[in-house]
Order: structure tokens, then sequence, then C-alpha cells
């Protein structure tokens, strides 16, 4: 497991793209499982395809 925090703005643009972000959640786009060969193969959770702001301040997303 682990935590995963985003944010978006709290402006016009952000509330918009908020219920986009739950449709790609609910469709299992946001997140996916992977195997760590580091781990000795074992699954963990990882961020998916679509970027996500992952800090407040600063840059776009990473």
């Amino acid at each position: 497991g682990g935590q995963f925090v985003a944010y978006l703005p709290l402006d016009p643009k952000g509330r918009s793209l908020l219920p986009c972000l739950e449709k790609a959640f609910n469709q299992g786009l946001t997140f996916t499982i992977s195997s760590s060969k580091k781990a000795g193969g074992d699954a963990k959770v990882t961020w998916g395809w679509i970027p996500h702001k992952t800090k407040v301040d600063g840059g776009k997303s990473g």
C-alpha cells in the first residue's frame, strides 16, 4: 500500500477537472499495480499514466 495525494487548483478549471479525475479513478486509470523486481516481484501500487500535481508549491505535476 501507500498514501497518494494530488492537488487541483481551487478555481473554475480545477472544479471542471474534478469530475474527470473521479471518472478516471472509477475506471481504474489513475493507479496501476506493478511488480517490483527489486522487491522480489512483490506487487505495489503506483501512479498510472495521468499526471497528478503532488505538491502544493511549484511545477505542474510530478
